[in-house]
């Protein structure tokens, strides 16, 4: 296989299942499939077009002590990419077809289905998440005119994602706050703050 057929199979992937999705998946605006189209788009058939049009792969101009990432491994890439969306499009369909056979949403059989969030499960997390989030950011944190982190002092876990990661734990325990209070200052500006400082972080795409 060579990018231009990639290609093609992926617009062919991105339009049936976007179509499916748009006729049968239930779509609204916070629906996770149009977040997840957004991203194949962004990620995969974006790139795709980029190296059909002559972009150079990952790795090209860096070091001799890196080698580029070759046709077929994106080949490899994008098909599986393409299997995740036919996967996560079926099971989108799948469970709009067990919502349609629910009862309405403002019936009194629905409101005894329901299973609405409570508050000491959420402040649970946020008291795990949200310390260890802090602890990686002033840790690992990149800020200009500042040191890039303490990560070598790590060793080998200072090139392992799993310390990275932390980092975004303070942001998604503010998000949580922010959607079980609504957009309160107190939680508002620590997260303005927040993303400011991950905006220097690199990897852009991963941070949005």
């Amino acid at each position: 296989m060579t990018i231009q057929f990639s290609l093609f199979v992926d617009l062919w992937g991105v339009l049936i299942c976007g179509l499916l999705l748009v006729c049968f998946g239930r779509l609204s605006h916070s629906h996770p499939g149009v977040s997840y189209l957004f991203s194949h788009l962004y990620v995969v058939t974006s790139r795709l077009c980029g190296l059909q049009m002559g972009a150079l792969p990952l790795g090209t101009t860096w070091s001799r002590s890196f080698d580029p990432v070759t046709e077929e491994e994106l080949v490899r890439a994008a098909l599986i990419a393409d299997i995740a969306l036919i996967v996560v499009t079926a099971g989108f369909l799948r469970a709009a077809a067990i919502f349609r056979k629910k009862p309405h949403p403002h019936s009194d059989a629905f409101a005894r289905d329901a299973r609405p969030l409570h508050l000491p499960y959420v402040w649970g997390v946020v008291l795990f998440t949200v310390p260890i989030g802090l602890l990686g950011l002033v840790k690992l944190a990149r800020l200009p005119g500042a040191e890039a982190g303490e990560s070598a002092a790590l060793g080998e876990w200072g090139a392992s994602t799993w310390t990275v990661m932390t980092q975004a734990w303070l942001g998604l325990g503010l998000l949580a706050l922010i959607y079980w209070y609504g957009f309160r200052p107190a939680l508002v500006l620590p997260m303005v703050g927040y993303l400011l400082i991950m905006s220097f972080q690199g990897y852009h795409r991963f941070r949005v």
